[in-house]
């Protein structure tokens, strides 16, 4: 399973040898709920709020770590597809160079979609204020039992169902969407063996299933990835499952710990995505025709971490800034570290 070590904000002093005295200068935040780990704090927001920087180092040497999770794709309804994972920025060392109030918008999971509807896109999650301005896109609205319908493109892509292709994701937020099986045996909408596998939605960093998969196996929503940033490890982002018409409607193994919603099992409704994870919902499934709905995509999250002392001793570190893990190109070394 994926797992991305965090390291904290607060000062560059923090991070050098010798520091940790009175004299040092922290970043000093409040806002949403305040926690401390060792010599971190915390402040985590799951519905919207104000983040305030109080005050900051004089030689504008402070960071903060920072992650946020957009809302997830909800599931599509009768033999739908499954939600895209709400998209995720993660900065390990964002800089903060003025103080003031922060805008904290936490993005709302997606409705799941009536039968043979699309579910709704996630929202987006916003930081905004004191000179920082970031969006994390929500996750793709996955589409119900109809004819060649692709999923919906978000922070990460819903997938596709009966012939469709899955969903774009937003670079370096998420994946993209699984196909369905019909699409990817060119199969189209009702041919052959696998064109009622609906696609799983894309995760933060696992692409969905398609449904091309022989036996009973695809469709499951693509991985999310653990973070340690509230203290301790936590799953976020996961994709959900794809459901499918019969013979292809029974369960398929959900990675849960990152959020994302199952796939109904006997023709039933999907499964929700997991509030505070950003989970793209599962898709129903469906024995021809049929009322289930899609299942609804789980709110975001945004937490913030920063070092407010050092009884660690020497911490001299590789700090990097950059939108994602997933794009190492963008990665630079903070100018004060």
């Amino acid at each position: 399973m994926p797992f991305l070590q965090t390291l904290g904000g607060g000062s560059a002093q923090g991070f050098r040898a010798g520091s940790g005295s009175s004299s040092d200068e922290w970043v000093d935040g409040s806002g949403g709920t305040e926690t401390t780990s060792g010599d971190y704090k915390i402040h985590q927001f799951t519905s919207n709020g104000t983040f305030t920087l109080n005050s900051i180092p004089s030689d504008n040497s402070g960071f903060i770590e920072l992650l946020m999770i957009a809302g997830g794709g909800g599931g599509g309804g009768r033999a739908g597809a499954g939600g895209g994972a709400g998209g995720v920025i993660w900065k390990r060392a964002q800089v903060v160079q003025q103080t003031g109030a922060i805008s904290v918008v936490i993005g709302q999971g997606g409705n799941g979609g009536g039968p043979d509807n699309y579910g709704a896109g996630g929202g987006n999650t916003t930081f905004i204020g004191a000179g920082i301005s970031l969006s994390a896109i929500g996750g793709g609205g996955a589409p119900g039992g109809n004819c060649n319908q692709a999923g919906n493109s978000g922070g990460s892509g819903a997938g596709g169902t009966y012939g469709g292709k899955g969903g774009s994701y937003t670079a370096g937020q998420g994946s993209h969407g699984g196909d369905s099986g019909g699409h990817h045996q060119g199969q189209g909408c009702s041919g052959g063996s696998y064109a009622y596998k609906e696609g799983g939605g894309g995760g933060y960093l696992g692409v969905g299933e398609s449904g091309d998969v022989n036996g009973g196996k695809g469709r499951q929503g693509g991985a999310g990835a653990y973070f340690s940033i509230s203290g301790s490890q936590v799953g976020y982002a996961g994709g959900g499952d794809g459901g499918g018409h019969s013979p292809w409607n029974g369960g398929v193994p959900n990675l849960s710990d990152f959020g994302g919603g199952g796939s109904g099992t006997n023709f039933s409704t999907g499964g929700n995505g997991t509030d505070g994870k950003g989970g793209g919902a599962g898709g129903a499934t469906s024995a021809g025709g049929g009322s289930n709905y899609g299942g609804n995509g789980g709110d975001g999250r945004v937490i913030i971490r920063y070092r407010i002392q050092n009884t660690t001793g020497n911490l001299t570190c590789l700090l990097y800034t950059s939108p994602s893990p997933r794009d190492a190109t963008l990665s630079r070394m903070p100018s004060s570290a």
